[in-house]
């Protein structure tokens, strides 16, 4: 632990909940509307069965100046609850461990560290319980009467649920309390003083800027935020802690959290907590014990056994739904299976049930699929759709998204960026040294899944490297990260190329990145326009056999492999593909191969590249796509005529004054020698490609129409059509003219 850092935020976390639980308060009429409304949220985002990503960070206006607590992002977490919805979702998996008496003591070494009187705050941390008792008869109002001196009389500081608690003062404790007050008012003065800096930060709902409080409001709220900046930073101590101990705690809730139980426990060992408290006071220099707190709840009351449908449809709604007029069966975390009304029926026959009627006297029978299907409360939605921003999700949509595969090992491993090294190296080989426009891809995936990338990455491996070399090592990367980082469910490998295009296409719906191997221009130059439309497209109309169809958000990008050279139809108009050539650098190195794949097994790697990711890759609003050398290969195939003749021109360093008549038999030349001869166009039309072009100056003479060429302004333009590399250079320039947008040369590639 000495080497101990505070983590970046945001921080990711699964946590645990109570589903029968959960089931029983989403039905009691009895709690607050907005409390029913924030459990039908969580519920909503549940990854599967009993467990929810939430996620951790700073509030928006202090995150800059890392102040403050963290806070689950929407109140997507138990943490965000009110105690007694709280304690029964957390009981079941659990132990509550708190800082004990956090803000005083940090008050106290603030004191010390910088010459503050502290006497009689010393005095309550070290003799907190007796001195409890002196104040009032009341727990609840002392513990309440000592945080309200801490924050300026406002108790809302340490917590805006808090309240004022009922019960009396004693005349003793009352007195004691004003000489804890006169030293906390002298530490408030000093933090003021000391963090000038933070006058102007606006806080709370309103976003009002400390100077323009009530002075005293505002020393009072710094203070807070002060202390709360450092619980925060011991509580992040603690989750570190844990983890080397094989423990998780997966809830953070302010000045302590939730630790997972593990299996058969039946308390936790007291002795991680007093380590846990000497390591906190050896590094962080807080002397804080830790202590685990009963987590107390009315136990919650069952639908009555004699209710045979209620239980029964407990039963059937932790599996299935309805969804407009079809059903979806949810097994587990896996995609959606859809059942048909038809088929829905049949299965649930087997749950018909006898229920005494009172008008007859007699036992009826009632059928379970109509019961279900006619209660208003059943669950149903309106719709499927796909959106991996689950908080824009409505109520009434059921969301295909639930988290990334990688977001499972959250709490289980530590990130370590030192391991990644392998697959850096190997996206560079992928991507002809361009490994940080790869991570962006890559990045993106993660940053933004909402939103389409609208680029198709292309790995041209042509000699077959990666595949003499351990297997096709771009694709095992490929399918590493869609299966490993995404999840199974968000990624899908097309092996015949003709499905991308099939009329059945269930097997896209709610993906993230759709690999096409093997890519063949047979397939895809004949669908070149629905390829691209596919690459841009953000809704997609699925269609199943034995299904209605319906139209769902598609979020998915396209990323492909080939071993052939010409796939895709390439030109200069391109702004969907980007083309690269694997690096044959490794060839036959069996030692580089074992290294990346013994880095794709290990699943500290595959939590430390999705933090990577997450976290350290910063993504454009825009991808723009980088000139390689596949790029201009493939651009060069696909290219009209002409263009290729200008760039093969300027190569040989041919492309000077030359008349029009010489030049179309260098045309022509390049036609018959290039295997282009069904290319080959005509005098009138090879002259109309250079009519009226601000590049070109025509001068007639004797012996013709001379055309001259600036090369130096038209090797810019090429590489922007990627018909020359970057990197590509000319000794001898004529600076008189240049060629560019016009015609064939404009509209190329």
């Amino acid at each position: 632990m000495n080497n101990y850092c505070e983590p970046f935020y945001p921080i990711s976390k699964i946590e645990l909940f109570d589903e029968d639980n959960l089931a029983i308060l989403l039905r009691n009429n009895e709690l607050p509307k907005n409390v029913k409304f924030q459990l039908s949220t969580y519920s909503k985002h549940r990854v599967s069965g009993g467990r929810i990503s939430t996620t951790y960070k700073l509030a928006d206006n202090c995150a800059d100046f890392q102040i403050g607590r963290i806070y689950p992002i929407d109140q997507l977490s138990m943490s965000g609850m009110r105690f007694d919805v709280r304690n029964p979702l957390a009981a079941k998996n659990y132990w509550d461990i708190d800082m004990e008496n956090a803000h005083y003591r940090i008050a106290l070494k603030y004191c010390k560290d910088n010459y503050l009187p502290h006497e009689n705050i010393e005095q309550y941390v070290l003799n907190r319980d007796a001195m409890l008792k002196e104040i009032s008869s009341s727990r609840k109002k002392a513990k309440t009467e000592f945080l309200k001196i801490l924050y300026g009389g406002d108790i809302k500081l340490y917590h805006m649920e808090f309240n004022e608690a009922d019960g009396d003062l004693n005349v003793d404790g009352h007195n004691k309390l004003k000489l804890i007050q006169n030293e906390v008012s002298v530490l408030m003065d000093v933090i003021w003083l000391k963090n000038s800096h933070l006058h102007h930060l606006k806080v709370g709902c309103e976003k009002k800027a400390l100077s323009k409080m009530s002075i005293q409001k505002a020393k009072a709220t710094l203070m807070s935020l002060i202390f709360q900046t450092e619980e925060r930073k011991i509580l992040m101590f603690i989750d570190a802690f844990m983890k080397i101990k094989g423990r998780s705690m997966d809830v953070f809730i302010h000045d302590g959290g939730y630790i997972r139980k593990l299996e058969g426990e039946s308390c936790f060992p007291n002795e991680l907590l007093t380590e846990c408290s000497f390591q906190i006071k050896e590094i962080l220099k807080y002397d804080i014990p830790l202590v685990q707190k009963p987590i107390h709840y009315e136990k919650l009351q069952f639908v009555e056994k004699s209710n045979y449908y209620e239980n029964k449809k407990i039963e059937i709604e932790k599996r299935y739904a309805q969804v407009g007029g079809d059903f979806i069966d949810i097994y587990d975390d896996q995609k959606p299976k859809s059942i048909s009304y038809k088929d829905m029926k049949a299965y649930l026959k087997m749950f018909n049930y006898m229920e005494f009627n009172p008008e007859t006297n007699k036992m009826h029978r009632k059928y379970f699929f109509d019961t279900w299907t006619d209660d208003v409360n059943h669950r149903i939605y309106s719709r499927m759709d796909f959106i991996p921003d689950r908080n824009k999700c409505p109520a009434d949509v059921y969301n295909l998204f639930t988290g990334f595969e990688a977001e499972k090992l959250i709490g289980l491993y530590e990130y370590d960026e030192s391991i990644l090294e392998p697959i850096f190296t190997h996206l560079d080989i992928m991507s002809e040294n361009n490994k940080e426009w790869l991570l962006q891809f890559l990045a993106w995936k993660i940053q933004k899944p909402n939103k389409k990338i609208q680029i198709l990455p292309l790995f041209r491996d042509v000699e077959k490297f990666l595949e003499k070399c351990g297997g096709t090592g771009k694709t095992t990367f490929i399918e590493w990260f869609g299966r490993k980082v995404l999840g199974a469910k968000y990624f899908i490998s097309v092996h015949n190329n003709d499905d991308l295009y099939s009329n059945f296409n269930g097997q896209f719906e709610g993906k993230l990145l759709i690999n096409i191997e093997e890519a063949e221009g047979d397939s895809h130059h004949k669908h070149d326009n629905i390829l691209k439309a596919k690459i841009t497209a953000t809704q997609i109309n699925v269609n199943k056999k034995n299904i209605n169809s319906y139209e769902i958000s598609d979020y998915a990008d396209l990323v492909a492999n080939t071993n052939t050279k010409n796939p895709f139809k390439i030109n200069n108009s391109n702004r969907r593909f980007v083309s690269f050539n694997v690096d044959t650098r490794y060839r036959d190195d069996k030692n580089y191969f074992d290294k990346l794949f013994a880095t794709f097994e290990n699943p500290q790697a595959v939590y430390s590249f999705y933090v990577y990711l997450r976290d350290k890759v910063v993504v454009p609003d825009k991808m723009q796509i980088p000139n390689t050398t596949a790029m201009v290969e493939m651009v060069s195939m696909n290219a009209k005529i002409t263009d290729k003749w200008i760039a093969s021109m300027v190569r040989s360093g041919s492309l000077h004054s030359i008349y029009m008549q010489n030049a179309y038999e260098m045309f022509v030349d390049y036609c018959r020698n290039n295997n282009e001869a069904k290319s080959i166009i005509s005098l009138t039309a090879f002259g109309l490609v250079f009519n009226n072009s601000p590049f070109v100056i025509k001068k007639r003479d004797k012996k013709g129409i001379l055309l001259i060429f600036k090369t130096g302004d038209i090797i810019p333009r090429l590489k922007e059509m990627y018909l020359l590399d970057n990197d590509f250079e000319i000794n001898e320039v004529n600076n008189e003219c240049l060629i560019e947008d016009d015609g064939d040369f404009n509209e190329a590639i």
